[in-house]
């Protein structure tokens, strides 16, 4: 009876952590130095590749700060799933209609091919974690 008991409490304990765990997870989010940090490199890539003079990197940064915020309070406001991702869609097309006022279509063309292959690696890096073959 002993021995059932201590296997029952290790379960609840292993349970437990793997729960906390996972919310910790989901509930990720950067310091507002790293966050600082992430947009800089991304508007340093984003500057290479597209050839940004520097009024479009000043305005590219803006940007990126500006909709990162927002897309973090969506993330962390209360709604579904799906109320949270219609809000994120709807965010993404006035941030590409703000891009659009300072690139041209061009640069524009090579920002969303960009980002459609950074949205493609996080997503196959996502799966392959999860599936270990």
């Amino acid at each position: 009876m002993r021995s059932l008991e201590k296997l029952a409490i290790a379960s609840f304990m292993l349970l437990s952590t793997n729960i906390i765990f996972a919310q910790q997870r989901f509930n990720r989010t950067l310091s507002p130095e790293a966050q600082q940090e992430r947009i800089e490199k991304q508007v340093e890539n984003y500057s290479d590749k597209l050839q940004l003079d520097d009024l479009q990197k000043a305005l590219l940064k803006a940007n990126l700060e500006e909709f990162s915020q927002k897309q973090l309070d969506i993330l962390q406001a209360t709604g579904t799933r799906e109320e949270k991702r219609a809000s994120l869609r709807d965010l993404r097309a006035a941030q590409d209609r703000e891009l659009s006022e300072f690139l041209d279509d061009e640069q524009m063309t090579l920002f969303d091919q960009i980002r459609q292959n950074q949205r493609e690696k996080r997503r196959g890096s996502r799966f392959q974690k999860r599936d270990p073959q």
